[in-house]
């Protein structure tokens, strides 16, 4: 099964070198990842084609003429990709390393949707001691 991975931007230029920088780092590249920028004012968009100049996979970015909002923006993410598996991601997320392999493995005929809790962290990436959501 193709890997995607959807990307909601906004003004998020602070974030996105974590964030890219965790996605080349899995153990499992994904397939692509699509990008759907709400019309940034700062340097997001320059930092997104720089990425996908060097990624070792498809980078497919969208850019917005107007504000569309942060559910649109994720739907036009979505819409664009062409994976049977889409993760989806906000700008300020940074992944550890298996996280594709080990979401992708709970994945089968029978399964559709895998859940998974994330550890939340400060803007330094240090986890404030919260694990959400709460899955039992």
């Amino acid at each position: 099964m193709k890997v995607s991975i959807a990307v909601a931007t906004y003004n998020g230029a602070q974030y996105l070198n974590d964030q890219i920088n965790s996605f080349l780092k899995q153990t499992q590249l994904p397939d692509e990842v699509v990008f759907s920028d709400d019309n940034s004012t700062d340097n997001t968009i320059e930092i997104l084609n720089s990425f996908r100049d060097l990624a070792p996979f498809e980078v497919k970015i969208i850019k917005n003429a107007s504000n569309i909002g942060i559910l649109n923006n994720f739907y036009s993410a979505f819409d664009a990709c062409s994976g049977e598996v889409i993760f989806y991601c906000d700008q300020d997320d940074v992944w550890e390393c298996d996280k594709i392999s080990r979401v992708y493995s709970g994945f089968d005929e029978n399964v559709k949707l895998v859940v998974h809790a994330s550890v939340i962290a400060d803007s330094a990436l240090k986890p404030l001691g919260r694990i959400e959501p709460k899955i039992q």
